[in-house]
């Protein structure tokens, strides 16, 4: 019978065919890559190219293909000349934007005077003409001394503040619900005055002040009541007065910027002096550089010119052309000593004067080159292919070679002293590091060093970083791997990983092996579908046999790292593989103190920072969620501009790690600040009240990650447990928010979300799991053992009723702690409302402040006072009187870890 030709043998063709032609553009890529001919000019001028080397052939219809070489090196020549040139090019563009500057200033002039004189339309109803100094004239710069001096021409159609004061009194004196329409149009009708883009206000607060106004004659279109709408419109009217009256005195506006217009003078003005600045040592240098290139010829734009002619070109042309220049010096590096061939060149001057004619002889090297990929592709296919026939290992390639990273004795730097907050764990290892060490004691009494070590905790403890120190302290050498890297698709590949691992590792025995995440291959075997033939489980066996099997390996101590104990394979467990199970739990507070006095040796920290408040306001924390904390206050403090981590940004960067970014840019109508308010106030209130809740450290309704307010509180001890009354205070704590809105707003809203939802969780493990349930008593009614059979699919010990019973013993709980919260509540009503007015006013109390609402001896003044930003304007009112205005804006709240979050 007559063999067929076998696939592969087309395969290995089109192998070759692709090799040769990678082979054939490999050898001449030796060729410099040029984009002809704009950037020929430039080659010549900064003497890039040997000239007894260029040459041109002639063709057809007046082209040319020219050859040469680029330079070895860079000649000193070339850069005086590309100096010069890039002097140019920069006085060239400093001048033009000199220029554009004072064409803008003087716009930035004309409209300031626009400005003015709208304004002052606007506010007077018999504005006076004259002259006013709106800039002050500046001699820093002798070109611009004028500043700017306003004519006073204002415009009479327009409605001014003099004739809206008028009116608008008229309609207190005697409100009547039919003259509404009109004077809520009347204040529209200077607010959209006041917005106009031809006054343009800048100033922060007085935009704060508009958009105030704004949104208040929005709600007043939906209300019914005369004494609604008057307090509403003269709440308007108050904003609007305070907007006129900051833009009344001229002088505020240079030093405030409160128009735009006057911000972008001085901006303007700013950057011309520095520009000026600038251009004069750069004239300076470029008068001397003209003086040394005086001898020089360039090619520009196919004519040639003189240096001092070129200095004379156009700008925009010259910085065309300055850009193609700088783009062949930054190619010289790599085509330097390289040569070119192009064909098809038009000719111009600089071919002329440059290149000279010559016939070129044949290229037999190309010929070379066409048949050598060929024989290059048939030698590696037979020196492979005959050893995989010889059955000899190393093949072309190989998949069964060992991942693992090899740090040899005396690289790793860390050692016991870069690990804080596990002492037990490093107390046990020791006796690895003497084994390692010095293992002569143990051999002569007998002893066994463990063979296996598995550290245990949830991600983030420092697993890996522990082992590492463990290599650092012994100075042994150290192979680290994952166990994902042993998992392939080829069945048998993760198994000839293992054996190549352990055999490297008895070379440079004794050793420390570590492989993090060891779950990913040291499952339970034979459990789900497809038996135990696949590449996984093939894996686990033979990390087993190496582990302990007729071959011994001694001297090699495999670490391994893992958060799911509870899913690897029983065998894989057992003494004489895994022989001790190191536990890396979460920090204590005290832990957590080490931890990041240790990280905080390694950047700028203000003695005043206070580490122990922040390690006693993050439980729970992990080592590189406090790690994570220090690099984000670090990199605040760089954004503050500072070279040093201040507490505001250590504390900053805590609630931002845990709990989102502030989002103050997020803007609540009126209705969800309220809402918000009350449900914070009723967290705090309860938290208050009962004795087992962590003390409450700040309330606040400032959006921050998801939620729309917080209460925070700062737990005073490391928790262990919890008692059945701790619990419970907690879970009426939780529902303080809920009970809060039933009561002082009538209605409950979407916010306790995620308070119901950790009330729920608590209640049911306190009935499954905690044995707190009277019904059931002391059981646990979790299944959490391994009940999976062949098919994969779990099952349940509990019956519907059984779960039945557990869903009104969970909601029996949670209706008694929401009665407790209640009954807290409903007998301090007068307090949730004094407290919800003061979340709306200041939208952050801090304990202190917290505790003074409670006792009723709080100072609103004094919290007025101290948040105060702006001064106070005098704002004449409706009736003639003049009244006390300020523009303040809210504390920034002192982050401290929110206990409660109300999501909304």
């Amino acid at each position: 019978m007559k063999k067929r030709i076998p696939s592969g043998f087309f395969i290995l063709i089109a192998l070759a065919l692709v090799g040769m032609s990678f082979l054939q553009g490999f050898f001449t890529l030796s060729y410099a890559q040029f984009s002809f001919p704009h950037q020929l000019e430039h080659l010549v001028n900064l003497e890039l190219i040997h000239p007894e080397e260029s040459r041109k052939v002639a063709l057809n219809h007046g082209l040319v293909t020219l050859h040469g070489r680029c330079r070895d090196e860079l000649p000193d020549r070339a850069e005086k000349k590309f100096q010069f040139l890039n002097l140019l090019n920069e006085h060239f563009q400093l001048s033009e934007r000199k220029k554009r500057l004072f064409a803008k200033l003087k716009e930035a002039r004309e409209s300031s005077i626009l400005a003015w004189n709208y304004f002052v339309s606007i506010r007077f109803a018999n504005p006076q003409r004259g002259r006013i100094v709106l800039v002050p004239p500046s001699h820093e710069f002798p070109e611009v001394v004028s500043g700017i001096i306003c004519d006073q021409k204002p415009f009479h159609q327009f409605l001014s503040f003099d004739q809206v004061v008028e009116r608008f009194g008229a309609f207190i004196s005697s409100p009547r619900l039919s003259d509404v329409p009109a004077a809520r149009h009347l204040l529209q009708e200077f607010y959209e005055e006041l917005q106009s883009p031809v006054l343009g206000i800048a100033s922060e607060s007085l935009k704060a002040h508009l958009r105030a106004a704004s949104s208040l004659l929005e709600e007043a279109a939906n209300y019914r009541g005369i004494q609604e709408h008057v307090h509403a419109l003269r709440s308007v009217f108050d904003h609007l007065s305070i907007v006129t009256h900051g833009l009344e005195d001229p002088v505020g506006w240079n030093k405030e910027a409160k128009v735009r217009s006057i911000r972008d003078y001085y901006e303007s003005l700013d950057s011309l002096i520095e520009i000026s600045q600038k251009l004069i040592p750069l004239q300076v240098q470029l008068e001397v550089a003209l003086q040394q290139e005086e001898g020089s010829i360039w090619f520009f734009e196919d004519a040639v010119l003189s240096s001092r002619e070129l200095s004379e070109q156009d700008p925009d042309q010259f910085s065309l052309w300055f850009a193609q220049a700088l783009q062949v010096w930054d190619q010289f590096p790599s085509n330097k000593g390289h040569s070119f061939k192009l064909p098809d060149q038009v000719r111009n001057r600089v071919l002329e004067t440059t290149f000279r004619s010559q016939e070129l002889s044949p290229n037999y090297l190309n010929y070379v080159m066409t048949f050598f990929p060929f024989l290059i592709m048939l030698i590696f296919l037979v020196i492979s292919f005959s050893k995989q026939l010889k059955g000899m290992s190393g093949g072309a390639i190989t998949f069964g070679r060992s991942p693992a990273r090899l740090m040899q004795k005396g690289t790793s730097k860390i050692t016991f002293q870069d690990v804080a907050g596990v002492e037990e764990a490093k107390a046990e290892l020791q006796e690895i590091v003497s084994f390692l060490k010095n293992p002569q004691p143990f051999l002569a009494i007998g002893a066994r060093i463990p063979k296996g070590i598995l550290c245990v905790g949830p991600p983030g403890t420092g697993k890996t970083l522990i082992a590492k120190a463990v290599a650092g302290e012994a100075d042994r050498p150290f192979f680290s791997m994952s166990g994902s890297d042993f998992v392939e698709m080829f069945v048998g590949v993760g198994a000839s990983r293992v054996r190549d691992t352990f055999d490297q590792a008895r070379r440079h025995a004794p050793c420390i092996v570590f492989m993090d995440e060891i779950d990913a291959v040291g499952r339970h075997r034979g459990v789900g579908i497809g038996g135990g033939n696949d590449e996984r489980e093939q894996t686990l066996n033979q990390l087993l046999v190496e582990m302990d099997g007729f071959e011994s390996n001694e001297g090699i101590i495999l670490m391994a790292a893992t958060n799911r104990p509870d899913v690897l394979d029983k065998a894989l467990l057992r003494p004489g593989r895994f022989d001790r199970r190191v536990v890396i739990d979460l920090p204590d507070i005290r832990g957590r103190h080490e931890i990041l006095q240790l990280h905080a040796k390694k950047i700028k920290i203000s003695p005043n920072v206070d580490l122990m408040k922040i390690a006693r306001s993050t439980p729970g924390a992990s080592g590189a969620d406090l790690e994570n904390v220090l690099n984000e206050a670090a990199l605040l403090a760089v954004h503050r501009s500072s070279d040093i981590v201040e507490d505001c940004d250590a504390r900053e960067a805590r609630d931002k790690v845990f709990f989102g970014k502030e989002r103050k840019s997020f803007e609540l109508d009126q209705e969800a600040r309220w809402t918000t308010a009350v449900h914070e106030a009723g967290h705090a209130i309860v938290g208050k009240s009962l004795s087992h809740c962590d003390p409450v450290e700040k309330i606040t309704i400032i959006p921050r990650g998801l939620a729309l307010g917080a209460t925070y509180t700062l737990p005073t001890k490391n928790r262990t447990g919890y008692k059945r009354d701790e619990l419970g205070h907690i879970l009426a704590m939780l529902f303080g928010g809920r009970c809060a809105e039933e009561i002082l707003i009538g209605d409950i809203s979407s916010g306790a979300q995620n308070d119901i939802e950790r009330a729920t969780e608590i209640a049911r493990r306190m009935v499954c799991e905690w044995g707190m349930s009277d019904r059931f008593g002391p059981v646990t009614l979790d299944d959490k053992s391994d009940r999976s059979g062949a098919s994969g699919l779990s099952y349940s010990v509990r019956s519907d009723e059984t779960l039945r019973e557990i869903d009104g013993e969970v909601l029996a709980i949670l209706t008694e702690a929401k009665k407790t919260s209640e009954k807290i509540l409903s007998e301090k009503k007068e307090l949730l409302q004094n407290l919800s007015d003061l979340l709306i006013e200041f939208e952050t109390l801090d304990s202190h402040e917290l505790e003074e609402v409670i006792l009723g001896t709080f100072d609103a003044d004094k919290k007025r006072k101290s948040v105060e930003t702006l001064t106070p304007i005098k704002v004449p009112t409706a009736d003639g009187k003049s009244s006390e205005q300020d523009s303040s804006q809210p504390p920034q709240e002192e982050n401290n870890p929110p206990d409660q979050e109300g999501k909304k």
